[in-house]
């Protein structure tokens, strides 16, 4: 054999394990991660898909009479989250919208939302705190109302708190807050 034959030969013999190295080699670049960049380093964008079956969707008790007791419920999210450093300050929150839709139970299909944003401030070494404000929109868990009719509870959340550090090992803390719950079901009211 000369030297062209063998290189010919050694060639083909690397060129089978590339083609039979080729589909494992894409499988694991797919499967694997890798490093990913956000769109920013502040803002990060949410997409989910969820389908479930619950064979008690209302929880109710075996005996009582009713013809369906068991849903599929297909549930689409998008939104974004952020989160910036300012300084010694950091501003965080959430914007999402839900699409919640169930086969059966349709009258209960709906739209959430929920909303929320978070300061965390410092002044100096020794004061901190922090202001938020939240807005929920989802339906009211069967657990907590057993009936088929859409109850869309709303919650609208306010909050602040001031913290001063007076010594290394001592801090005094004081906070507010306020809640305010809605129910859209007639029967809720």
């Amino acid at each position: 054999m000369d030297y062209n034959e063998v290189m010919s030969t050694t060639m083909r013999i690397e060129s089978r394990a590339v083609v039979r190295w080729t589909p494992v080699m894409l499988a694991a670049m797919l499967f694997c991660n890798g490093a990913v960049a956000q769109i920013s380093d502040t803002i990060h964008p949410i997409v989910s898909l969820g389908y479930t079956y619950d064979d008690n969707l209302l929880r109710l008790p075996e005996n009582y009479p009713i013809e369906q007791r068991s849903d599929r419920v297909t549930q689409l999210q998008a939104g974004v989250l952020f989160d910036r450093p300012i300084g010694r300050q950091r501003l965080s929150g959430r914007l999402k919208a839900t699409r919640v839709t169930f086969d059966h139970f349709d009258q209960l299909d709906y739209n959430g939302k929920d909303a929320g944003a978070d300061l965390a401030w410092q002044v100096g070494n020794h004061v901190s705190g922090s202001l938020g404000a939240a807005y929920v929109q989802s339906l009211t868990p069967f657990s907590d109302f057993q009936s088929d009719e859409r109850n869309v509870r709303t919650q609208r959340t306010g909050k602040g708190s001031v913290a001063w550090r007076f010594h290394p090992s001592w801090q005094v803390r004081a906070g507010v807050s306020r809640n305010e719950d809605g129910n859209g079901g007639a029967r809720a009211r």
